[in-house]
């Protein structure tokens, strides 16, 4: 599945085949052994291939499992460092809703983008004042 994420076949297969690794990654994420595969695989494919499936991943933000939230906070920090428009957009809407643990966690990612580059940093500080 990741092999084939990483070979970037057809826009629509590359979307099918990171549906699945969402839904296998969130489904038995709460098994340390299978949270570290996936964390080693996330590590070899491009941030570019889950560029259409932010928002699937952005609404696991409230995922009860602490170990597996806090490898999809990493993982989208990363792709954040690569897209930072991409990203900033799906965390903003994250970051207003009525869920504590969503705004919790997209706020802590917007953050941390703050804190790196300059020119990200401008971008998520002008962004994040129109939150209430």
């Amino acid at each position: 599945m990741f092999k084939s994420i990483s070979l970037r076949h057809t826009a629509e297969s590359t979307l099918k085949q990171t549906l699945k690794a969402i839904t296998l990654w969130f489904r038995y994420g709460s098994n340390p052994r299978v949270l570290a595969a996936f964390q080693e695989y996330l590590k070899s494919t491009l941030h570019k291939a889950w560029l259409n499936v932010l928002p699937q991943l952005i609404a696991r933000l409230g995922a009860k499992d602490e170990a597996l939230r806090a490898s999809l906070l990493s993982f989208l920090l990363a792709i954040s460092r690569s897209f930072p428009h991409a990203v900033i957009w799906p965390l903003i809407t994250a970051a207003e809703t009525p869920r504590s643990i969503h705004q919790t966690a997209a706020r802590d990612i917007m953050n941390k983008m703050r804190m790196g580059d300059v020119g990200i940093s401008k971008m998520v500080s002008e962004v994040s004042n129109t939150l209430p």
